[in-house]
């Protein structure tokens, strides 16, 4: 992120997760209490309320950028622990004769007792970003027939049926970019997924590091206020898994629907050196009018 460009991902993922902390600590932990009062800081900045909200903003802005910085993985591991009842449900509802296996055959379905599947289950939740795995094995088979295709033959054609190639970040980074240069509406939606994502990962460090500090810095926060906090943190924590799942079937579904209109996937010259280049057209074709 370039923190010369402010824009609504930096004051929805930054400046409203770090204001919120910079609020609770001021108002609610004693030892900041005690060091903005008792230091006659707060009796130096009366009737400076410029001064105070240049300094707030910036401030906030510091530690928003901080928690920024700090990857949403850890917050998807939670999830994991908050799912784990749900998982386990879903797997019990998934396990009738007229469920088990896929119609596809390139799509792994694990066969066997409960607890091999939910084992399965398990491991598609904690799959990192981009989720590859989940994104074949769950989305696809819900998917049109023709998308389903192209995805698996281009898993074959240019990653060798190898998963583990396509599940790094140069992938996905790569249809990213085809999607936004192909759109501006895709292009909004992408910004708009980015910055929600930013919101509910600096959102739940920020409700994290506020209920760890009523657990060891005594912040006087009401029982009310406390069951509110810890609420906000399940239901952020919950949706952040959710978003991010949307955000890849958003690329990859325009992705796809994309390079109907391209002769050649664009993808391959950023994934595979081996793949030789496009014929150019043919001279006979008529020019675009």
């Amino acid at each position: 992120m370039n923190i010369f460009k402010f824009g609504r991902g930096d004051f929805f993922g930054v400046i409203i997760p770090g204001a919120f902390l910079v609020i609770n600590f001021t108002f609610f932990v004693p030892a900041m209490k005690n060091i903005f009062y008792e230091n006659t800081i707060a009796a130096s900045l009366a009737g400076k309320e410029g001064l105070v909200t240049t300094l707030l903003f910036v401030l906030s802005y510091i530690i928003g950028f901080a928690l920024r910085l700090l990857t949403p993985s850890f917050i998807e591991w939670l999830s994991i622990i908050i799912r784990f009842p749900y998982i386990i449900y879903r797997t019990l509802r998934e396990t009738g004769p007229q469920q088990i296996g896929s119609s596809n055959p390139n799509i792994y379905q694990p066969q066997g007792g409960i607890i091999k599947r939910i084992k399965y289950k398990v491991s598609l939740y904690s799959e990192r970003f981009p989720y590859i795995n989940w994104f074949f094995d769950n989305y696809l088979e819900k998917t049109a027939s023709s998308q389903s295709k192209f995805f698996f033959e281009l898993l074959a054609n240019e990653f060798g049926n190898n998963r583990t190639r396509m599940s790094g970040h140069h992938f996905i980074n790569s249809c990213k970019l085809l999607v936004k240069q192909k759109s501006t509406a895709l292009h909004d939606e992408l910004i708009f997924f980015e910055g929600t994502i930013r919101f509910l990962s600096g959102m739940s460090y920020a409700l994290g590091v506020c209920l760890l500090a009523r657990l060891f810095f005594s912040a006087t926060y009401s029982n009310y206020l406390l069951s509110l906090y810890c609420l906000l943190f399940v239901v952020f924590v919950w949706r952040l898994r959710h978003l991010r799942w949307a955000e890849v079937r958003s690329i990859l579904s325009a992705y796809a629907f994309a390079c109907r209109d391209i002769p050649q996937c664009p993808i391959s010259s950023l994934t595979s050196s081996r793949r030789e280049p496009a014929a150019p057209a043919s001279s006979t074709t008529p020019p675009n009018t």
